[in-house]
């Protein structure tokens, strides 16, 4: 008797949703990877290698996990859609260590002049041409830029005053402090003491900042994130967990901050 054929798999149906399936080499196991699309909020990616029939039971035998992890996603992007999402227009808000700050455009200003924090304002400059309701690509690129350099300079200012004195408790050394832009990550270190931060991290509240600067220099006596890594974080940072779950829960929508 000829075995049962299974048509081809393009989606699995998980409540209201229809999430596509995505088949990779790269992939051995399931997982699961947030898609900029109206109908599915997630894509499914599976092994490439497995037949119609295996890839059926697979995805059967791990229903309810794929459910669970599609509900805290969506759980995630509600919290996420009431952060302020800055969008070059009036009444723009940026966040800095968790506060809103109120943008103002300094249409009058000069061209090389950079952003300006006053009376909890920041105030950006545009130059005389720019227009306040709708900014061409030129000068949206302007003001990223303006504000990019701004949160570098005030970031590369927080972490040198507030990693020596982390450094000390832990009893680590630091060569170099960097901050950088990274699409995916809040820090990294290297064997030689130097340590790297992404400066988007600094709209997150200052409590959160320290657990990340906690946990990069803890990697300097534990490159992994072994159960003596984690001990050594939570020996000096107790608000690790609720640290871990404000960044799960805000953290792509300050990765998303500027990077269009």
């Amino acid at each position: 008797m000829l075995g049962r054929i299974f048509p081809a798999m393009t989606h699995f149906e998980v409540g209201q949703y229809q999430l596509p399936i995505v088949r990779t080499a790269r992939q051995k196991s399931i997982a699961l990877k947030p898609v900029a699309s109206s109908h599915s909020p997630l894509q499914l990616l599976v092994p490439r290698h497995l037949s119609e029939r295996a890839l059926r039971g697979l995805l059967q035998r791990h229903h309810v996990w794929i459910a669970d992890r599609l509900e805290a996603h969506l759980q995630r992007q509600q919290q996420t859609a009431l952060w302020p999402q800055f969008a070059y227009r009036p009444q723009d808000k940026v966040i800095w260590l968790g506060e809103c700050l109120p943008v103002v455009w300094q249409t009058q200003s000069s061209q090389s002049a950079g952003c300006m924090l006053k009376h909890e304002t920041l105030h950006v400059p545009l130059g005389h041409a720019a227009g306040l309701l709708s900014f061409s690509a030129a000068q949206k690129a302007q003001v990223k830029r303006r504000l990019q350099s701004w949160y570098m300079q005030k970031a590369q200012a927080y972490f040198a005053q507030k990693v020596p004195d982390l450094a000390g408790q832990i009893d680590v050394s630091v060569s170099a402090i960097q901050v950088k832009t990274y699409k995916s990550r809040w820090g990294s270190c290297y064997p030689d003491g130097r340590i790297q931060f992404n400066w988007k991290l600094l709209q997150a509240p200052e409590w959160v900042v320290d657990y990340v600067i906690v946990h990069e220099l803890c990697h300097l006596q534990h490159v992994n994130h072994s159960p003596a890594f984690w001990a050594l974080v939570n020996q000096h940072y107790p608000q690790t967990p609720q640290a871990k779950r404000w960044l799960q829960t805000h953290g792509m929508a300050l990765m998303a901050f500027l990077s269009d």
